[in-house]
């Protein structure tokens, strides 16, 4: 057997990929070369995630009462935990995250983003250099609420449907 895989990666330490195979992927027929990659109907549902985050983004900017410079630390921190749980949603377009083998190296990931997100107002230098404000438990909540509503929304379609959706 030739390839990348037999050599552990680059690394060292195993594959370089680090998502589990898919249950059943195997099974599945080959996508025929005449279909694209990403249909018109994926690509919607990907606007539709997409805009909804954008909105919400925007809903902050127009109606937090902490002053524009708290609205849009809290803006731009919703769309970037917003990413961050995509990243671990989307593992499978098809079936629900709580389906699949855990991913740690993208659990990792995530919430060193998270983290870093959290740190960088508590930093002097780093909250002027962003102008970043510390945000509060009504301000996470309300970037929990705008980050987690795409995902739980796909949850429940790929769940009671197995239908692809996009978080």
């Amino acid at each position: 057997m030739n390839g990348i895989h037999d050599m552990g990666g680059m690394d060292g330490f195993g594959p370089i990929e680090r998502e589990a195979e898919e249950p059943g992927a195997m099974a599945e027929p080959p996508r025929r070369r005449d279909v694209p990659l990403l249909p018109a109907s994926l690509l919607l549902r990907i606007a539709l995630a997409g805009t909804f985050s954008a909105l919400a983004a925007v809903g902050i900017l127009a109606w937090n009462p902490g002053g524009f410079e708290h609205a849009r630390w809290l803006a731009f921190t919703a769309l970037v935990i917003g990413q961050v749980v995509r990243a671990y949603a989307n593992r499978s377009l098809t079936r629900p995250v709580t389906d699949l083998a855990p991913n740690g190296a993208l659990a990792a990931a995530c919430l060193a983003v998270t983290a870093i997100q959290v740190v960088i107002p508590l930093v002097p230098f780093l909250s002027e250099a962003f102008r970043a404000t510390p945000l509060d438990a009504r301000d996470w909540l309300i970037v929990a609420t705008i980050a987690l509503a795409p995902a739980l929304v796909a949850q429940v379609i790929r769940g009671l449907t197995g239908r692809t959706w996009v978080a």
